[in-house]
C-alpha cells in the first residue's frame, strides 16, 4: 500500500470512529470517547510498522458497528453509577 492511500485508509477509520461517537453518545461521554480516540492515535503515530498494523486491526474490529455496541455498554455502566 503506497503512503498517501495507507493515510487515507487510516485518517477514513479515524474519521469514522469519531462520527460514530458523534452519532451514539450523548455529549458527555462523546468526550471522553473522542479524547480516548485522539490520545490512542497520537500515541500510535510514529509506532513501528508492526505495532501500528495490530493497532489498526484492533480499531477495525470496532467500527463501526461494534464501536456501536461498545458505546451502548458506556452509556450503561456510567449511568449505572
Amino acid at each position: 500500500m503506497s503512503t498517501s492511500s495507507h493515510r487515507r485508509t487510516v485518517l477514513s477509520l479515524y474519521r469514522a470512529i469519531l462520527r460514530t461517537h458523534k452519532k451514539k453518545l450523548p455529549y458527555h461521554l462523546r468526550e471522553i470517547g473522542d479524547a480516548y480516540v485522539k490520545e490512542e492515535w497520537r500515541a500510535h503515530k510514529k509506532a513501528k510498522p508492526e505495532h501500528v498494523v495490530q493497532f489498526l486491526r484492533q480499531w477495525t474490529v470496532r467500527s463501526p458497528s461494534h464501536l456501536q455496541v461498545q458505546c451502548l455498554t458506556l452509556q450503561r455502566i456510567i449511568c449505572s453509577h
